[in-house]
């Protein structure tokens, strides 16, 4: 269950648990995974934030067993009262992480 916490008018923190049956990568039997994502979202202004989190996955395969760990960050432009633009990247910080993920997005409200 999602958490978020306004730390004043400008700054929020949110913290997303998880926890997730996975099938075995042999196919066969089933597993656990789970971790957490946190962060910090900045308003910037009315039509723009920054965001900074950090993600760890814990996943006990047994035979694979890995924890991806990942820093990212985000900016957010509101360019109409129901159209943002998002742009951001996710920094793997150990070996079973990618090394640098880059995206771009578009959120219509309808």
């Amino acid at each position: 269950m999602p958490i978020s916490i306004p730390l004043s008018d400008t700054i929020e923190f949110s913290l997303t648990p998880e926890i997730n049956g996975v099938v075995n990568g042999s196919g066969r039997g089933h597993h656990i995974s789970f971790g957490s994502a946190g962060g910090f979202a900045f308003k910037v202004s009315d039509v723009f934030s920054l965001n900074a989190d950090m993600r760890v996955l814990r996943d006990d395969d047994p035979v694979t067993a890995s924890t991806k760990a990942a820093v990212g960050t985000s900016v957010a432009i509101l360019t109409r009262d129901n159209l943002q633009f998002d742009l951001g990247g996710n920094f793997g910080i150990n070996n079973s992480t990618p090394g640098v993920e880059l995206y771009v997005g578009i959120a219509k409200q309808f």
